[in-house]
């Protein structure tokens, strides 16, 4: 069992918000990664206290985040609050179109309508879950999506539901081990993804 106690990301002081974002970068190979630190760091400032949403991080001795788990049931309302205010967001896409162009394009093929990005009504996605790879193999992904799953449940929702890449297998496993199932393989973007669900009810 983790011995790293497991706390609310609303709760994150700004080193441990810097701690999240940067732990983000360092192990989230996905679209909003390659966004980069500023798209990151707004990310979980607006996703953080969504009502909707579900995050806890795991803390070390000093303090440091090592590990973390969010989701919400309404990930396009965060996703609007990437593109605010305008003018900064058609800066940032346009130094992003000098020096990362494929970003630009995994950026469209990601908007195109998928019926997989669809969150039914009582369902919450897990969005991102993750640990610093100098605590791995230590029980705090297991620790962390179990959290994840009793918060989901108290909230009354009746499923859960996420996404991870079909060549993942060490995360697909945690998944399954903890009940998630498949129920879909979609490409999206650039990116070839299970969907799984856990039903809660």
């Amino acid at each position: 069992m983790s011995q790293y106690p497991c706390v609310p990301l609303s709760t994150l002081d700004e080193n441990q918000r810097n701690d999240l974002v940067s732990l983000h970068l360092r192990t989230m190979p996905t679209l909003l990664t390659e966004l980069g630190n500023k798209f990151v760091e707004k990310y979980y400032k607006y996703g953080i206290f969504q009502q909707q949403a579900i995050g806890f991080a795991a803390i070390a001795d000093d303090e440091s985040v090592v590990g973390w788990v969010f989701g919400t049931a309404n990930p396009s309302a965060i996703n609007k609050n990437l593109a605010n205010p305008l003018f900064w967001f058609l800066k940032e896409m346009g130094a992003l179109l000098l020096q990362k162009p494929q970003v630009i394009r995994s950026l469209f093929l990601s908007l195109l309508p998928n019926h997989n990005n669809d969150i039914p009504l009582g369902q919450i996605e897990l969005t991102y879950i993750g640990a610093h790879p100098d605590f791995q193999q230590q029980g705090i992904g297991n620790i962390l999506i179990r959290q994840f799953i009793s918060e989901a449940r108290k909230m009354g929702f009746s499923q859960v539901s996420l996404s991870v890449e079909t060549d993942n297998p060490t995360a697909i496993n945690l998944y399954k081990k903890n009940g998630f199932i498949i129920t879909a393989t979609f490409t999206e973007g650039s990116y070839h993804r299970h969907r799984m669900v856990l039903d809660l009810e």
